[in-house]
C-alpha cells in the first residue's frame, strides 16, 4: 500500500501514450533487459533513461516541440516505457532512478507525466522539487511555482539557491511584491543572501515589480557582484523609465573589473536609444562581435523611432548581409521604417522574405505590412494582406481602416467599419481615430457627428488621440466653433491638438484668432511648436502681409533648428514673396 502524498496534479490518472509506433523515438533505445522482472539492473534503466535525456535535448535543439503545447512528444513517450518497465519492478518512484524519471518529463515539458512522477517519488529531495519548479517556469505558470514553493517550504525541505532563483523569477512575472519580500526574508533566513546566483535574481525580481531603490540596496549589499546582478539593475533602470540612471550604473560598471556582456550591451543600447544618443548606443553595437537577432532588432526599432528610417534599412542589409534570420519584431520595426520612407519597393522585398519565413500570418507581421502598403500610398495591396489572414483581432481592423483613411478612402473607412461590428469587434480610440479622419468633411460630416455621440457613450471622449481627431474634424469641415469647443475640452493639449485648431483659422481665414491662440501655445513650457505650427503660423503671415509677426516667427524657427525644414522653409519663402 502506499503511503499518503500531498499530490500537485489536480487531474484525472495521466495521459496515455501515445504514437508508440513512432521510429524516431525508438530508435537508439537499448534492448529491454531481459533478466527477470525479479532482479532489476538499475544500471540498464540509468541507461535507458540517459538515451531518452539525450533525445530530448537533441528534439529541443532542433526546436521540434516549438508550439506543440498539448503534444507529447515521441521522447517522452519512450521515457513512458521506460518508466512503465520501472513501475512492474516497482522501482520506479526509488531515489535516483526516481528523479531521472521526473527529470525526464519536465526535460520534455510534459506537465501531466511529470506530476504523477513527483507525486509518486519515495522522498523529494530538493533536486526533484527544483525540477518541478523548473518546469512550472518554463511552461510561465508563476503562481504554481509561488504553491510550489510554499509547499517545499511547509515540509521541511531545505531550498538551495536555484530554488529561490526560479520562486523570485516567479513573483517578478507576477509583479507581487509582496511575495517576493517573503521570499527574499526566508533567503535571509537560509543564510544565502551573499550568493550571486540569489542577489542577481533578488535584483531582478524588485527591478521588474518598479522597486529600484530595493533593487539598488541589494545591489549595493552584494559582496560579489557577478554580470548578471549589473545587468539586472540597468535593465531595471531602463524599464522603469529611467534610462539616465541605467547609463550612470554602466559607467560604474566600466570603471569595476566586470566585463559586460552582449546582454548587458543591449540592455545600455536601450537606454542610449531611450535617451536619444543614438551615436552612443551605435558605438556599443559596433562593440558586439557577433551580434545576436536581439541586438540587430534594438539598434534597428532604436534609430527607426526616432526618425532616423534610412539608418534603420542600413542595419537591416547589414543583418541580412551577416547572415542572422529576421523575427517577427525585426519585420514589424523595418517595415514601419519603409511605411514612413514611402519605399514600396523595398517593401515588396520585405514582404517576400516574410513569405518564405512562414511570418506572413503573423498578426503582428501582418498589421506592419498593412500599415506600411498604406502609408505607401497602395491601399488594395494592404486589403489583400488584410483579406488573405486568416486570423484577425482589432489590431488588424485599425491598420486597415488606418491605411484608407490615410489615402482618402472615406467610403471603403465607413463600410470597413461597419463590417468590422458586424463581425463582433468593438471599436477603441485608435478605431475612431481613423474613422473620425475620414470624416473630416462636409459631406460626411453628420457621420462624424453621430459618431461623436458614440464616443461620448463609450466614455472615450477624454482620450487625447480621440479628441484630437474630434477636433481636427470640425475644424476641417469648417465648423470652428465644435471644434473650439472640442478643443477647449482636450485635458493634456498636445502639439496635434493646437496645431489642428490653429490650421482650422488659418484655412476659415480668421487670421487674428489663430495668431493669439499661437502665442497662447507658445507661453506654455511644455510645448514646442513644430514645424507644422510654425508652416501654419507663417501661412497666416503670409494672407495678412504681417511681416512683424513673420519676423518672429521666423526668429522662433530659427531658435528651434527648423528654419530649413520642408514645410516650414516653403512657407518661410511663400510669406516673404507675398509681403
Amino acid at each position: 500500500m502506499h503511503r499518503s502524498r500531498r499530490c500537485l496534479c489536480s487531474t484525472s490518472p495521466a495521459l496515455q501514450a501515445r504514437n508508440f509506433s513512432n521510429q524516431l523515438a525508438f530508435s537508439a533505445l537499448p534492448r529491454p533487459p531481459t533478466q527477470p522482472l525479479s532482479t532489476p539492473n538499475f544500471y540498464s534503466y540509468d541507461q535507458l533513461l540517459e538515451t531518452c535525456l539525450q533525445r530530448c535535448r537533441q528534439a529541443k535543439a532542433h526546436h521540434q516541440f516549438d508550439e506543440t503545447p498539448h503534444r507529447v512528444s515521441p521522447i517522452s513517450t519512450a521515457g513512458k516505457i521506460v518508466h512503465g518497465y520501472g513501475i512492474k519492478l516497482g522501482v520506479s518512484s526509488e531515489g535516483r532512478l526516481g528523479n531521472a524519471i521526473l527529470d525526464l518529463y519536465t526535460k520534455c515539458g510534459d506537465v501531466d507525466s511529470a506530476e504523477k512522477a513527483f507525486d509518486w517519488l519515495e522522498s523529494r529531495d530538493v533536486s526533484a522539487w527544483n525540477s518541478i519548479l523548473l518546469l512550472y517556469s518554463k511552461k510561465a505558470a508563476s503562481f504554481s511555482v509561488v504553491r510550489c514553493f510554499g509547499l517545499l517550504w511547509n515540509e521541511g525541505v531545505r531550498p538551495n539557491e536555484f530554488t529561490f532563483a526560479i520562486a523570485l523569477s516567479a513573483c517578478a512575472r507576477l509583479a507581487n511584491v509582496d511575495c517576493g519580500r517573503q521570499v527574499h526574508s526566508n533567503l535571509l533566513k537560509m543564510g544565502m543572501e551573499s550568493n550571486c546566483f540569489s542577489q542577481g535574481a533578488l535584483i531582478d525580481m524588485y527591478a521588474k515589480s518598479n522597486q529600484m531603490a530595493e533593487a539598488r540596496r541589494v545591489f549595493d549589499a552584494a559582496l560579489g557582484k557577478d554580470t548578471v546582478s549589473w545587468t539586472s539593475l540597468i535593465a531595471g533602470y531602463v524599464q522603469s523609465g529611467l534610462p539616465g540612471e541605467a547609463t550612470k550604473v554602466f559607467e560604474e560598471m566600466q570603471r569595476s573589473v566586470m566585463e559586460p556582456d552582449q546582454v548587458a550591451l543591449i540592455t545600455v543600447m536601450n537606454a542610449y536609444l531611450s535617451l536619444g544618443k543614438l551615436e552612443d548606443a551605435s558605438k556599443l553595437f559596433f562593440q558586439l562581435s557577433n551580434p545576436n537577432v536581439v541586438a540587430w532588432n534594438v539598434i534597428m526599432s532604436g534609430h527607426a523611432k526616432r526618425g532616423y528610417e534610412v539608418e534603420a534599412v542600413d542595419f537591416f542589409r547589414n543583418m541580412r548581409s551577416s547572415g542572422v534570420k529576421s523575427t517577427r519584431s525585426t519585420l514589424g520595426s523595418i517595415l514601419s521604417a519603409i511605411g514612413n520612407l514611402a519605399a514600396v519597393d523595398f517593401g515588396l522585398l520585405v514582404h517576400g522574405e516574410a513569405i518564405k519565413q512562414g511570418l506572413y500570418t503573423n498578426v503582428y507581421v501582418g498589421s506592419s505590412l498593412i500599415s506600411m502598403y498604406g502609408k505607401c500610398a497602395k491601399p488594395a495591396a494592404a486589403r489583400k494582406v488584410f483579406d488573405d489572414l486568416e486570423v484577425q483581432n482589432l489590431v488588424l481592423w485599425n491598420a486597415m481602416l488606418g491605411g484608407y483613411a490615410q489615402n482618402g478612402y472615406a467610403y471603403e473607412v465607413l463600410e470597413l467599419f461597419f463590417n468590422m461590428n458586424s463581425y463582433g469587434f468593438h471599436p477603441d480610440e485608435f478605431t475612431f481615430t481613423s474613422i473620425l479622419s475620414a470624416c473630416a468633411c462636409l459631406e460626411f460630416l453628420e457621420v462624424g457627428r453621430q459618431l461623436h455621440s458614440v464616443i461620448i457613450k463609450n466614455k472615450l471622449a477624454p482620450n487625447l488621440f480621440v479628441g484630437n481627431a474630434l477636433v481636427d474634424m470640425y475644424a476641417k469641415s469648417g465648423n470652428l466653433h465644435d471644434a473650439r469647443q472640442q478643443f477647449e475640452l482636450v485635458k493634456n493639449k498636445d502639439n496635434v491638438s493646437w496645431n489642428a485648431i490653429i490650421v482650422g483659422y488659418v484655412q476659415e481665414e480668421n487670421e487674428v484668432e489663430a495668431f493669439n491662440l499661437f502665442r497662447r501655445m507658445n507661453a506654455l513650457d511644455y510645448i514646442i511648436p513644430d514645424e507644422f505650427s510654425l508652416a501654419s503660423i507663417l501661412s497666416a503671415c503670409a494672407k495678412v502681409r504681417g511681416l512683424d509677426q513673420g519676423k518672429q516667427v521666423h526668429c522662433l524657427s530659427m531658435k528651434t533648428g527648423l528654419e530649413t525644414g520642408l514645410y516650414a522653409g516653403s512657407s518661410l519663402i511663400d510669406m516673404i514673396c507675398s509681403i
